[in-house]
């Protein structure tokens, strides 16, 4: 569950973990908004946001996705979705 995944991030950053999580995403996942208009949905500046989501990114929570002009577009990383899949080795018969 996501929201017991992030519990050792900060209130600001687990906030916009849960945002990425539940705003709709294109077929690669990403999340189609600027850091402007994620910043307004969670009444933060831009500036706070940009500084969280860069240490989410540092943090392995979300990773860039696209880049279109000078916007770049974010994800969640499967640390975050919970699809790390960890596939023990088995012994070769």
């Amino acid at each position: 569950m996501l929201l017991r995944r992030t519990a050792g991030l900060s209130a600001s950053q687990r906030l916009i973990v849960l945002m990425y999580a539940m705003m709709p995403t294109d077929r690669a996942g990403a999340v189609r908004m600027t850091g402007q208009e994620l910043a307004a949905e969670v009444n933060m500046t831009p500036t706070v946001f940009s500084r969280m989501r860069r240490q989410l990114v540092e943090a392995g929570w979300l990773e860039q996705s696209d880049r279109f002009s000078n916007i770049v577009y974010y994800r969640l990383t499967p640390r975050a979705t919970g699809e790390e899949n960890v596939v023990p080795m088995r012994r070769a018969l």
